[in-house]
């Protein structure tokens, strides 16, 4: 038998960096948002290693960019080389703001400051619990009926203890950031199929044994490509493209890795950089295929997507989390504020202002809004991250010849400091909520 909860203000489903940071950003402004996630554990290892400019600019607001900049490294510089030497280099010195330079921070560092922040501020992440349907609630959809299954040893907190396997809450809205593999944006009719781009790569976490510093380096060669950057504590992350045949091995049996991935990685480093990795200074490894998806729409109702669950993209280029970042600070915005009007019994139509002096917008303003800015930054950094993919995949010697040509090119003119505001996401549309929240913006919609 379900167990019944008294109705909230939000649930956030999803409890990754994106969910997080919602729940973190409604905490500063007065809410206090419930979070549900399935995993009981986090996992080892991080993707996502790169913070831009503008999401430390995001994190600063809730005070944890000084403890990401002293957990991370900060990348003022990429060195671009093919086979034979080097090609350039993009500089992030230049680039516009309080963060000149991308950080390198490990995912579940920036995981782990976030829950840090949440237990300071009294927010619970339920944790065991899979979201297992979304409906409304009743006939003026005023509220979303969640329905949950215990899949690990969770225990919802609230009022009482859970005894049953399956728990049932309502909110006033619902922000839906499990990720690429979870279901809800297919549950609410907003989900888009795949694609997947046909590359293969192998990466891997090793005690930095080179002289490569605090610099990314790239390169580009014509049996594939190998990107490093440096990690904290002494680490280095190296990515290696794998060759046509290893994809196509990996194509064939996606539900296992077919090939040794730590001793591909160092032969290919080896090969294509002419560095050399040992197998006992290797802390994680992993493989992974670019893919792109973007929602048919970022909300519908009451419920909001976010991060990976509205737009998936390649990892080449650091664009995904960062985007997921930018999707919580403006759907904090807009929420908390359709809360604060809720909650002062105003109608959610009303254009009056509140006390911060910004327009109010309705439900559905508030839908249209976040769609149109979210669902046009994600499509940009998604194509971004996708061509910087294709051109960085490039084989063969014509291909890679001219690709080593029109860096170099590009690295030695004025077009490099455009670049590394391209790099660093400074040109993304609609990058950060005030961007999105002038007047302007507002009326059009």
């Amino acid at each position: 038998m379900a167990t019944f909860f008294p109705m909230e203000q939000m649930v956030v489903v999803g409890a990754g960096p994106v969910g997080m940071t919602v729940a973190a950003l409604c905490a500063e402004q007065g809410v206090t948002p419930i979070l549900v996630e399935r995993r009981m554990e986090r996992p080892e290892g991080s993707r996502a290693i790169g913070v831009t400019p503008a999401s430390l600019e995001i994190f600063g607001r809730i005070g944890l960019d000084t403890a990401m900049l002293e957990r991370g490294v900060m990348v003022r510089a990429a060195y671009v080389h093919n086979a034979y030497r080097k090609l350039g280099r993009l500089g992030f010195s230049e680039i516009s703001g309080r963060h000149p330079y991308i950080l390198v921070l490990p995912q579940a560092d920036t995981e782990e400051l976030l829950l840090r922040y949440l237990k300071e501020h009294g927010i619970v992440v339920h944790e065991g619990w899979t979201v297992e349907n979304l409906s409304e609630a009743d006939k003026a959809q005023e509220s979303v009926r969640i329905g949950l299954r215990r899949t690990g040893g969770g225990v919802l907190e609230g009022t009482h203890s859970v005894s049953s396997d399956t728990a049932e809450l309502h909110s006033e809205y619902v922000v839906c950031a499990d990720g690429f593999r979870g279901g809800l944006a297919a549950q609410l009719g907003l989900a888009s199929p795949p694609r997947y781009m046909p590359y293969h790569f192998v990466m891997g976490d090793f005690h930095d044994r080179s002289s490569l510093g605090a610099d990314a380096h790239l390169w580009f060669t014509s049996s594939g490509a190998v990107e490093s950057f440096p990690l904290p504590a002494g680490r280095r992350r190296w990515i290696a493209q794998l060759s046509t045949g290893l994809s196509k091995k990996i194509s064939k049996d996606l539900s296992r890795e077919p090939i040794d991935n730590l001793a591909t990685l160092e032969h290919l480093v080896y090969e294509r950089s002419g560095f050399t990795l040992h197998s006992e200074d290797c802390s994680w490894r992993s493989t992974f295929q670019p893919v792109r998806r973007i929602a048919a729409a970022a909300a519908v109702g009451r419920c909001f997507l976010a991060g990976d669950a509205l737009h998936a993209m390649s990892p080449i280029g650091g664009q995904g989390m960062n985007s997921g970042i930018a999707d919580a600070e403006l759907l904090s915005e807009l929420l908390s504020s359709l809360l604060r009007v809720s909650n002062a019994a105003v109608s959610s139509k009303a254009a009056h202002c509140s006390t911060s002096g910004e327009r109010i917008l309705s439900l559905e303003q508030a839908r249209k809004v976040y769609s149109r800015a979210r669902v046009r930054s994600g499509s940009s950094a998604a194509s971004r991250a996708g061509i910087g993919t294709h051109i960085g995949s490039l084989r063969g010697r014509i291909g890679s010849g001219l690709r080593s040509t029109l860096i170099q090119a590009a690295l030695n003119s004025p077009l490099q400091k455009h670049l590394a505001s391209h790099f660093a996401m400074r040109t993304i549309p609609y990058r950060r909520a005030m961007h999105v929240l002038s007047g302007s913006t507002v009326s059009e919609t």
